[in-house]
């Protein structure tokens, strides 16, 4: 894959699920690109991979903290009926997210809105001026604030996220601490 915003611009994209607390790979697959007619082809759509990887996490009550390629509310929902929660940042063009949800200069820095549904809690925040980051997440009920953040007065689900996103970037550092380039003992 050649991504041009990403420090190393080529390399080899690979989906996983990772355990935060150590950093242990449970389950992974390659992205192979588009592949040819026949009887191993795959479906390469978000919700197809997610379904895939988390096969064998199905019914044992725990929770997925994604990144914005992955989270849409479809997704949310069928996860939550196998007894897997969510908690992910979303992207801003998601058609989920209401209007008011969005950026606007009318939202003061630090402030929050939340919005819910039956199984779903949908937060956005605004860090600062014209910048809002948006959360969905099925394990969250409520409106709290994370009273640890004083002044930037972030929701628990925000700061939730940010404590068990960091498996795969953990897994990434380690990689590459471990190079196949140079000859080593």
């Amino acid at each position: 894959m050649y991504i041009p915003n990403k420090p190393d611009k080529f390399g080899i994209k690979i989906f996983m699920v990772v355990d935060t607390k150590y950093p242990y790979v449970y389950n992974f697959e390659i992205y192979v690109g588009a592949q040819s007619e026949g009887p191993f082809q795959k479906s390469n759509k978000e919700n197809d991979v997610v379904h895939r990887i988390l096969d064998p996490l199905y019914g044992l009550g725990c929770n997925v903290s994604m990144d914005n390629y992955f989270t849409n509310l479809p997704l949310a929902k069928e996860l939550l009926a196998k007894k897997i929660t969510i908690v992910g940042t979303m992207k801003a063009n998601r058609p989920e997210i209401p209007k008011e949800f969005k950026a606007s200069k009318s939202r003061t820095s630090k402030s929050s809105l939340f919005g819910f549904q039956k199984d779903v809690t949908l937060v956005s925040y605004v860090p600062k001026r014209n910048k809002v980051v948006n959360l969905l997440s099925t394990m969250h009920y409520d409106a709290a604030i994370d009273p640890n953040t004083n002044d930037e007065r972030k929701p628990e689900i925000i700061t939730f996220h940010n404590r068990t996103k960091c498996g795969v970037d953990i897994l990434d550092k380690m990689c590459k601490q471990y190079s196949v380039l140079r000859n080593s003992r």
